[in-house]
C-alpha cells in the first residue's frame, strides 16, 4: 500500500496479537478504514521497554507472520513496531538482553543499565543486526523504529552519552585527550564549538545506526518501508532532514516518520499545543519525498479516563493542522481483556472527525507555514554550559504568549517574516548568519542585544543594554506616534518576583525610537527607555526589548502593541493575525489572502 494512501494507523500490543480472541475482537471492532485506519502496527515486545533477548522472540514469529497475512486479507497495510532497539530506561533488567557493550552514561558517570550506547559497533553486530534481520524475514509491509533511538534515558540526568567509549571516540576524532572530568570542565567553558562537536558525534551515532538498520532490512527485502518515531532530538544537532536521508539512503527508498512526544491527559490543553509545536517543527524539516508523516496520538497508559473521546479526536486534528498526513493511534487499553466497549467511545469520536481530517490532509499536508520564528536552531543547545548542556531549551516555548494571543508561529526560519532572538538562541548563530538576520524583521531581548553588540553589530541594532532594574520597575508606553491609542498605559510585570528580564536600554542612533520607559509606583521615571524600534542601513527593522520581552505579553495594551509591532517588523507581509483580544490555541496556515 503506497504511503500517500495512509491516513491513520493504529498500534496494537503483544496481547492483542498472541491471543486469538483479542485479535478477532480487534478486527471486528475496527473493520476496514474505521477511524480512517489503513495501517496496523504490531508491537513485538512484552510490556517492558528494554531490549528483549533474541531467543525470546522465536516462539512468536510464526504467529506474527500469520497475523500479517490476516491483516492484509482485511485490506490493511501490516507491519511491526520495534519498541526497544537500544532500550528506553531501566526496566525488568533480569529478563532483558545484556552483554558487555557500552551503556548510556551521563556527565557524572551515572549509568542507565537498560539503554545501550549506539556508538558501540559490537552492540550493532551482536543485537541490532540480528534483531532487524529476524523481523525483516517476516516480510512485513513496514517496520517502525521506536523513539528509544535518542539520548534521554532514565535515570540519567542529561540527554547525552558520556560513556568511556564515547569519550574515547571523541578524543580520536578531534585529537584531544579528555577524561570525563576534564571534558566536563571544558563543557562548562565559554567555547560553544566543543559542545557543537559533541552534538555532531551523537548525530553521527544515530546516522550510523539508521544506515545499519536500513542495510540489514533491505538485504532481506527492499519492499519493506522503514519509519521512525521521533521526539525533538535536542542533543543530536537536531536536523530531521539528515536523519531522513540516512534512513532512506538519500531518498532512494520510501520511508515514514512519526513525530511525537508525551501528552497523556487532557487536564491542561496547553500540553496539546506544546506537543503540536514540536510536531510542527519536526514536520517542517522533513524532505518532500517523505509522504507519510503520522503524528503520534498516545494515551499512555491507555486507561481511557485521562482523556475524553472529544479531546482524543481533537488531538488527532490538531496535529494534522501542522501539516502531518495522518495520526498514529495508540489508544487500546492495557489489560483490556475481552471488553472493547471501553475504547469504542474514543474510536467513534475519531471516526466522526474523519471528513475534517481528510480535508486537513488535502489542504495542509506538506504546507510551508509562514509567520514568526522563535529563533530556535539546530545548535541552540550548544549555548548552554555544563550541567545545563542538554536540557530541553525553554527557548523553544518561551514565546507561547505571543502565539496564544493570535500571532502566527512559523517553524522554519527560512519561511519567517519576523525572527525572535533570546540570549540563548542568539549564541547558536555565527556572526555572518546574524548579520543576515539583521537585514529582516527581528525582535531581540536585552541579552540578545548585548551579545549582538559584543560581536560588533551595534550599528545595526539601534540600542545598547542599560541598567538592571530588579525592583519597582513598571513599563509605561511613550508618546511616540507608534503608540497611538495606548500612550501612558502601563504594564507591571513585578520583576521583584522573578528578579529577571528587567533592564533599561540606551538608544545609540538618532533613528532609534523609544516605545516605552520604566517608572516606579509613583509614575516617576526610572529609565527613559525600556523598548524601542530602529530601521538600520541594511534595510532591517529591529525591535529591542529590555523589560520582560516575551513573558506576560497578553496584557491588553501590550497585546495591541505587539500585533501592530509584528506587522511593522514584517513590512506588512505577516500572513495573518487575530485582531480581537481572544485567546487562541492555534493560528491558521499561510493563505493566499492576507
Amino acid at each position: 500500500m503506497a504511503m500517500e494512501k495512509i491516513m491513520h494507523s493504529i498500534r496494537i500490543g503483544m496481547d492483542h496479537v498472541i491471543k486469538d480472541t483479542l485479535f478477532e475482537q480487534f478486527l471486528q471492532t475496527m473493520e476496514h478504514e474505521y477511524c480512517g485506519v489503513t495501517q496496523v502496527a504490531m508491537f513485538l515486545h512484552p510490556s517492558f521497554h528494554t531490549p528483549t533477548k533474541l531467543e525470546d522472540f522465536a516462539e512468536h514469529l510464526p504467529l506474527y507472520q500469520k497475523r500479517i497475512a490476516q491483516l492484509r486479507e482485511k485490506g490493511y497495510s501490516a507491519g511491526l513496531d520495534i519498541l526497544a532497539t537500544i532500550g528506553h530506561h531501566e526496566e525488568n533488567l533480569p529478563f532483558c538482553y545484556s552483554d558487555d557493550t557500552w551503556m548510556m552514561t551521563d556527565f557524572d558517570g551515572n549509568v542507565c543499565h537498560g539503554s545501550h550506547c549506539m556508538n558501540d559497533a559490537r552492540y550493532l553486530e551482536q543485537y541490532v543486526i540480528p534483531l532487524y534481520r529476524m523481523f525483516a524475514q517476516l516480510k512485513p509491509d513496514f517496520i517502525w523504529i521506536d523513539d528509544d533511538v535518542r539520548y534521554f534515558h532514565w535515570p540519567l540526568t542529561q540527554p547525552s552519552c558520556f560513556c568511556d567509549g564515547c569519550i574515547s571516540l571523541f578524543n580520536k576524532k578531534y585529537g584531544t585527550a579528555y577524561d570525563r572530568e576534564s571534558l566536563k570542565k571544558a563543557m562548562n567553558g565559554e567555547d560553544t564549538e566543543i559542545r557543537k562537536k559533541w552534538m555532531h558525534q551523537q548525530t553521527d551515532a544515530i546516522l550510523n545506526l539508521f544506515c545499519t538498520i536500513g542495510n540489514t532490512v533491505r538485504s532481506v527485502s527492499e519492499d519493506i518501508v522503514l519509519g521512525f518515531m521521533s521526539d525533538e532530538l535536542y542533543m543530536q544537532v537536531y536536523d530531521a532532514k539528515i536523519l531522513a536521508e540516512a534512513l532512506s539512503d538519500h531518498g532512494k527508498y520510501e520511508i515514514m516518520w512519526r513525530p511525537g512526544a508525551g501528552c497523556y491527559n487532557d487536564y491542561n490543553f496547553d500540553s496539546f499545543i506544546q506537543k503540536a509545536e514540536k510536531i510542527g517543527r519536526l514536520r517542517a524539516y522533513m524532505p518532500e519525498y517523505v509522504t507519510s508523516i503520522q503524528s503520534e496520538m498516545e494515551s499512555y497508559p491507555c486507561d481511557l479516563i485521562s482523556k475524553t473521546p472529544t479531546s482524543t479526536a481533537a488531538e488527532t486534528l490538531l496535529y494534522m493542522s501542522t501539516g502531518c498526513t495522518g495520526t498514529a493511534l495508540s489508544v487500546l487499553p492495557q489489560g483490556l481483556g475481552g471488553d472493547f466497549e471501553l475504547v469504542k467511545g474514543h474510536l467513534e469520536a475519531i471516526h466522526k472527525s474523519i471528513p475534517f481530517a481528510k480535508l486537513l490532509k488535502k489542504k495542509l499536508a506538506g504546507t510551508k507555514i509562514q509567520g514568526i520564528h522563535t529563533g530556535w536552531s539546530r545548535y541552540s543547545n550548544a549555548a548552554l554550559k555544563g550541567s545545563e548542556f542538554g536540557r530541553i531549551l525553554e527557548s523553544v516555548h518561551y514565546a507561547r504568549d505571543l502565539f496564544r494571543m493570535g500571532l502566527p508561529e512559523c517553524y522554519e526560519k527560512e519561511e519567517a517574516q519576523v525572527m525572535l532572538l533570546t540570549e540563548e538562541t542568539v549564541k547558536a548563530y555565527q556572526k555572518e548568519e546574524l548579520l543576515e538576520l539583521l537585514k529582516g524583521g527581528i525582535l531581540i531581548s536585552g541579552g540578545a542585544l548585548e551579545y549582538l553588540n559584543f560581536l560588533g553589530l551595534e550599528a545595526y541594532t539601534g540600542f545598547k543594554l542599560g541598567a538592571y532594574h530588579p525592583l519597582d520597575a513598571i513599563e509605561m508606553y511613550t508618546e511616540d506616534t507608534f503608540n497611538e491609542g495606548l500612550v501612558g498605559e502601563i504594564r507591571n510585570c513585578r520583576p521583584v518576583f522573578g528578579a529577571a528580564d528587567s533592564f533599561s536600554l540606551v538608544p545609540t542612533s538618532e533613528k532609534s525610537r523609544v516605545l516605552s520607559k520604566l517608572v516606579d509606583y509613583n509614575n516617576d521615571e526610572i529609565a527613559a527607555c525600556a523598548s524601542g524600534i530602529f530601521e538600520n542601513e541594511l534595510g532591517g527593522r529591529i525591535c529591542a526589548m529590555g523589560y520582560h520581552p516575551f513573558s506576560e505579553a497578553t496584557y491588553y495594551w501590550r497585546a495591541l502593541q505587539m500585533k501592530k509591532l509584528f506587522v511593522w517588523l514584517s513590512k506588512n507581509t505577516l500572513p495573518s493575525y487575530v485582531v480581537s483580544h481572544y485567546r487562541l490555541f492555534h493560528v491558521a496556515h499561510k493563505t493566499e489572502e492576507k
